[in-house]
């Protein structure tokens, strides 16, 4: 049955698509434009279909294009001087004793800039702003492609260019999703966004009882680091690759971007770090030209200049015939080099009509492969792009002989763009079937490694196969999975010491630990978090926090949650218990030393609410009077950090920079702080007068009000919010006579009165 909702978006992007190209073939001249487009597979098939279209009129000379495709420089974001950088390179030839036509420029790449800095991003729009003093200047057509939220950011940050567009072509689409800029976590959280923290759950409204749950969520657990990912300039195309590094939390700031589409590619290396990319128009097929980052930019007076550049007639018609011979005897041969200027897919279909080497094809297929990979590591890790890849490195399995070093790198591929699939939007059983398929192709790529020659790549497989079967444990046989998880990180630590690569043992150390702690969740949790205490301890050991300070803050954010799920272990034993909560809070505030809330707040306040949760343990267990009352004051601060943190990171950023999530439950950590502000204020040993214990009840009630309405959606925890209204509102009585009720009742909702009034 066809799918009418998909049938009317396919309709829409067909008319808006006829829109732009009849805005484009019109060659007008001062045009700008901007398309709108979230799926970076959808803009690169329009984007190509542009050029093909284009590229058919019979009435412009074929040796010159009718559009240009430049991808944005990200060192300085600005298409003017770019197009004036082409056309330099590229003037227009004379046809007919006339300059041909100047090309349409559709510039690609502005998502990138997600993953720039803030400066880069600012300088973006100021290029932009300055566009409409060059349109005399611009003897084109422009068209800009960008994502949903670059574009929303456009009125704003370049009103002036706003102002000045001349039409707006919008296409639906899914957004491709994003990843983070060459780095791929393959972690065993519930959340592979960010470092596992641990958010309490409310309570109820008993003194007695820890706000916090005795078991994390799932976005509670600690965080794996990173694996191991060479990155893109470090390796040429035939590197082995893994997708997971051993960073942390450094990059929580970055946002990446998707990569430029394979309008034109050629086979060397440098095709993947192009930064400019022009379809000619007289070739079947296009031909990648690249800009050099230190090209002398030009400024956007030479548009005009170049467009009336006037040779010699002669040597320009000599040029013209030259030209002209060139192109008859590429139509009559295929050279290798013209064939390195093929689209991947027509020379592989090259290949095959000539019984090409199975050598050649491999390199093809591999080419192709990595191709997309990189568009993946870029951003681009839609389901279509990652199984392109792997149909790419499927095709080369049968063509390598068994004694090829390349199994292990083409196994270890497959198997992490399986696992990637698997973490696509499937139902559970066809993500199952997409993680089997990882774990199958890391297990057969072991068996393929010569430990003497290829002793590095053993390890690195055996963490990936440990993550898959982390993954693999959230769906079943959690406790067998998450044992293979940890023989697979023991096996590579002992490959792989300290004194071989201290970085990435102590990655490797922090994720056994992770896997230890989700294994103390289904089995005997005291044995297990000892063990994952001991491997996040000597994680820690190799970790500079000077050099990096947010991974080592993460890990010891991961240690002081181990410790604090141990103390619940035996939350009654009174000493024990709370030796392994003052563990925890000193592991949490060296974690504060590095986590600020000006370099990573979310992480800043998750570990804040993790250490207020900390505090009010160690209150509901405290021998003496005075040390609750302290503990209780430590949690106040703490929790009152968190909100401060999370309410710094909702306001509006000037810079268009996508902003980080949290990790755990606000809402609770409001409920959890008014229970924290209504038990000193009841407590009788706290001294208080009448006019603090109004303060702090006061201060409770704002919370829990707070609380109540931020779970709208959630009535079963809006009722626990809603007995510690109720709670107060009898404390405020009990406290302060019928002056505080009042009081109480005026900081209450008035619909909220009638339910609460049978309550007192």
């Amino acid at each position: 049955m066809t799918d009418i909702s998909s049938r009317k978006i396919l309709g829409q992007n067909q008319l808006t698509y006829q829109r732009l190209k009849v805005s484009l073939s019109l060659n007008l001249r001062r045009q700008i434009f901007v398309a709108v487009c979230d799926d970076l597979l959808l803009r690169d098939r329009l984007a190509t279909q542009l050029h093909t279209e284009l590229a058919k009129s019979k009435t412009e000379p074929r040796r010159y294009p009718r559009l240009v495709s430049l991808s944005l420089n990200l060192n300085d974001p600005n298409p003017i001087v770019q197009i004036a950088q082409w056309l330099r390179q590229n003037p227009p030839p004379r046809a007919s004793r006339r300059i041909a036509p100047m090309p349409a420029f559709q510039i690609m790449g502005v998502e990138q800039l997600t993953r720039q800095s803030a400066a880069t991003q600012r300088l973006f729009f100021t290029h932009l702003q300055s566009i409409e003093h060059s349109l005399p200047l611009l003897e084109s057509s422009l068209l800009i492609w960008t994502t949903q939220p670059w574009f929303r950011a456009l009125p704003q940050s370049a009103p002036d260019f706003w102002h000045c567009r001349t039409g707006v072509f919008e296409f639906v689409g899914d957004p491709t999703p994003l990843q983070n800029s060459g780095t791929w976590e393959i972690g065993t959280s519930g959340s592979n966004l960010r470092p596992g923290e641990l958010p309490p759950r409310a309570s109820q409204p008993d003194r007695s009882s820890p706000p916090p749950s005795d078991r994390p969520r799932d976005s509670d657990r600690p965080r794996d680091l990173d694996r191991e990912v060479p990155r893109l300039d470090d390796r040429p195309l035939s590197r082995r690759w893994n997708p997971a590094l051993e960073g942390g939390e450094d990059d929580d700031s970055q946002e990446p971007a998707s990569g430029s589409a394979p309008i034109a590619i050629a086979i060397p290396a440098t095709a993947a770090t192009a930064a400019t990319v022009a379809v000619a128009t007289r070739f079947p097929t296009a031909v990648a030209v690249q800009v050099a980052a230190d090209q002398d930019r030009e400024s956007a007076s030479a548009l005009a200049l170049l467009a009336v550049e006037d040779e010699e007639e002669e040597e320009e018609e000599k040029e013209e015939e030259k030209e002209e011979e060139e192109e008859q005897e590429a139509t009559l041969a295929v050279s290798a080099k013209q064939r390195a200027l093929l689209p991947l897919p027509q020379q592989i279909e090259l290949l095959k009509q000539r019984n090409a080497a199975p050598e050649l094809l491999v390199e093809a297929y591999r080419n192709f492969g990595n191709l997309y990979r990189d568009r993946i590591e870029q951003g681009d890790a839609s389901p279509e792009t990652i199984t392109a890849a792997i149909q790419a490195y499927e095709k080369i399995l049968p063509l390598l002989p068994e004694t090829s070093a390349l199994w292990v790198d083409i196994l270890n591929d497959l198997g992490s763009l399986y696992w990637m699939l698997s973490r696509t939007p499937f139902d559970l059983t066809v993500a199952l079937h997409h993680l089997k398929k990882g774990i199958l192709a890391y297990q057969l790529a072991l068996t393929k490694v010569n430990l003497a020659a290829q002793a590095e790549v053993y390890p690195m497989v055996q963490c990936n196969l440990g993550a898959a079967y982390t993954d693999l444990a959230r769906y079943q046989d959690p406790s067998q999975n998450l044992g293979l998880a940890i023989r697979s990180y023991q096996e590579a630590l002992r490959l792989r010491g300290a004194e071989v690569d201290p970085r990435r043992y102590a990655s490797t150390q922090n994720n056994l630990g992770t896997t230890y702690w989700n294994l103390a969740q289904h089995q005997e949790p005291e044995v297990n978090l000892k063990a994952a205490i001991a491997a996040y301890s000597e994680a820690l050991r190799h970790y500079n926090p000077q050099e990096e300070p947010l991974n080592y803050a993460m890990i010891q954010n991961n240690l002081g949650t181990a410790y604090w799920n141990l103390a619940q272990c035996h939350p009654v034993e009174g000493d024990g218990s709370q030796h392994w909560l003052n563990l925890a809070v000193t592991a949490y505030q060296l974690a504060l030393q590095y986590r600020t809330v000006q370099t990573a707040p979310a992480a800043f306040a998750a570990t804040q609410n993790n250490l207020g949760t900390a505090y009010w343990h160690i209150a509901n267990q405290a021998d003496s009077p005075a040390q609750k009352l302290d503990s209780l004051r430590q949690a106040i601060v703490a929790y009152e950090a968190t909100l401060e943190a999370a309410a710094l990171m909702t306001r509006p950023q000037p810079d268009p920079v996508l902003p980080a999530t949290l990790s755990f439950d606000i809402f609770a950590t409001s409920n959890n702080l008014g229970l924290a502000y209504y038990q000193v204020a009841t407590d009788s040993k706290a001294g208080l007068d009448g006019a603090m214990q109004s303060a702090y009840l006061e201060s409770a009630m704002r919370h829990h009000v707070q609380a109540y309405q931020g779970w709208a959606a959630r009535p079963e925890l809006q009722q626990t919010a809603f007995s510690c209204m109720v709670q107060t509102c009898r404390a405020f009585y009990s406290q302060l006579g019928i002056v505080g009720q009042n009081l109480a009742f005026s900081l209450i909702p008035g619909q909220l009165l009638p339910e609460v009034l049978p309550k007192l």
